[in-house]
């Protein structure tokens, strides 16, 4: 599935943002928010309530040299609806059952995605 190639920078990231929701074909909602006492963005999916919240440092919100990051966020958040959840971040929704043997296989493949990949 190749994204348009627009040059980054060249539309607010608002638009940005839609326009790589609907390029993904990402169908949970999706919440965004900034916060000022964050450094970095973060991602929280729930299988249960087909949503994705996404965190964004407050500096982020004018600042178009930092929409690869709002990708890298909704990469992570078509991993949770097209793989699993456990896929989105390293912070996992409250149904799922960490002493579960598939799940605690699957946290060490975040892991070791997340040291050669995030």
């Amino acid at each position: 599935m190749p994204l348009d190639q627009k040059n980054l920078n060249e539309e607010s990231n608002e638009v940005f943002f839609e326009r790589m929701i609907q390029q993904l074909g990402l169908k949970w909602d999706i919440e965004l928010s900034y916060n000022e006492r964050i450094d970095r963005p973060s991602i929280m999916s729930s299988r249960a309530g087909k949503k994705h919240s996404i965190t964004m440092p407050e500096s982020y919100r004018e600042n178009e040299e930092y929409q690869c990051d709002f990708l890298h966020e909704l990469i992570h958040a078509y991993f949770a609806e097209n793989l699993d959840p456990i896929f989105a971040s390293i912070f996992f929704d409250t149904t799922i059952d960490i002493g579960d043997k598939e799940v605690q296989k699957k946290c060490g493949e975040v892991y070791l995605s997340q040291q050669f990949i995030d």
